[in-house]
């Protein structure tokens, strides 16, 4: 069960650039003793109420520069309640804001226009701190007939409104329109993939639900079947601010059908590693702990590209990442959440996507494919999010030796 919950309605008015939103976020104090609390919210919103259980006062600073560098325009909303919090306590906010939300930066994923709506947490239009962990959701979306509009998760049509529902952990609700924005649905077995596209041929949206229903199949044969059997795409027509992943969800930035068709092993392979992230998620994401969500999808991926493409295109893919992780720092103890300059950044993405993968080989090579997916399929089933939950299943398994193996290339710095 996920620690917060938000049930929102919002009322978007794409051509304005113009949001309404009001509703409760049921959050549970994340620390003993916690008086205050900070939530970020775009500093163009207008707070027109917020209250709460045992909140006192508040204040909502729109003139100070945002502390959080991927949410620029975001101003902070201290919350100041009237007695010590106890760490679990239950306690519920509600709010209401509107405004016209003109400024981001040219980089954000996050645009309001008439023609091509996507929110999100780069200039968040709920409030929200990443130190307080993921959450669910539940948004009533209200918006002109003119558009349509999708976001991952169930969707229940309500009436002229639309509601999205998602019940997994997550730390993002991001909500698309435009008036022609079409969908194509792909199922497979058990899994069920939405594409949702402006721009792309409606080939290449059907090729895209294919190939990921390929790999959601690959990946439960290989790793266990996981409760989540719904994925989203979203194919955003901006040419600017990239692509991205949440749990459930992938976006696809500025994507075209000559790109796709051309370039097919390397988008398998990237959709393969968002794919993989239904399976490899749970461990903290700001700390070294975060290899194993992304080493993992990452090996993932590399996986699929040698299911389907064959052991030529494996080999080549692992030789480029020897080849980045030659004066790489260890994986053990990296500071992940350090991102302050371009060579921590490009540190930080080696060790992550390059070394992480390869340690994962060295190890499927030295106990073999077979039982290296059974150790998989155990983390899967056992939830486990941490290092040490890791070589305790692995010593489990496969004996000391392994373990401690794995324990000296961890805290190895370049690979030989």
């Amino acid at each position: 069960m996920s620690t917060h919950h938000y049930k929102l309605y919002l009322q978007l008015v794409p051509e304005e650039q113009r949001i309404e939103v009001e509703g409760t976020l049921t959050f549970r104090v994340p620390t003993p003793g916690m008086q205050t609390a900070v939530f970020y919210l775009h500093r163009q919103l207008h707070l027109n109420s917020l209250t709460g259980t045992q909140l006192d006062t508040y204040e909502f600073d729109t003139v100070t520069a945002s502390p959080v560098h991927f949410m620029p325009d975001s101003g902070a909303l201290h919350l100041h309640f009237s007695c010590p919090l106890k760490q679990g306590e239950c306690i519920t906010l509600r709010f209401a804001y509107r405004g016209q939300v003109t400024k981001w930066p040219e980089w954000s994923a996050n645009v309001i226009s008439a023609a091509w709506t996507e929110m999100g947490l780069y200039w968040p239009w709920f409030p929200y701190n990443s130190d307080y962990g993921d959450f669910t959701f539940s948004v009533t979306v209200a918006c002109a007939a003119a558009y349509h509009v999708h976001s991952y998760g169930t969707d229940l049509p309500q009436g002229t409104k639309q509601q999205f529902v998602w019940n997994q952990p997550t730390n993002d609700i991001v909500i698309v329109a435009a008036p022609n924005l079409k969908t194509h649905i792909a199922h497979r077995g058990q899994y069920r993939i939405a594409v949702h596209y402006v721009t792309l041929a409606e080939a290449t949206a059907a090729l895209i639900g294919k190939d990921l229903a390929w790999l959601l199949t690959c990946y439960a044969n290989w790793f266990g079947e996981v409760e989540n059997n719904k994925l989203s795409v979203i194919a955003s027509p901006r040419e600017r601010g990239g692509g991205y992943t949440r749990h459930g969800l992938i976006v696809l930035g500025g994507l075209q059908d000559q790109q796709y068709v051309g370039n097919r092993e390397g988008y398998v392979r990237y959709l393969g590693h968002e794919a993989a992230h239904l399976w490899w998620w749970g461990a903290e994401t700001t700390s070294w702990e975060d290899w194993l969500n992304e080493s993992f999808a990452e090996y993932s991926a590399l996986l699929a590209v040698r299911e389907r493409f064959g052991p030529a295109a494996f080999e080549e893919r692992l030789a480029v990442k020897r080849e980045a992780s030659q004066d790489s720092a260890p994986i053990w103890g990296l500071e992940r959440s350090d991102i302050s300059t371009a060579d921590q950044r490009q540190m930080i993405e080696t060790v992550l996507y390059a070394k992480g993968p390869i340690v994962l080989h060295e190890l499927a090579t030295k106990i073999g494919q077979p039982r290296f997916l059974v150790m998989c399929q155990h983390l899967v089933a056992q939830e486990a999010n941490s290092t040490a939950a890791l070589l305790a299943l692995l010593g489990k398994l496969e004996g000391p030796e392994i373990k401690q193996w794995l324990v000296g290339r961890l805290k190895t710095g370049p690979l030989n």
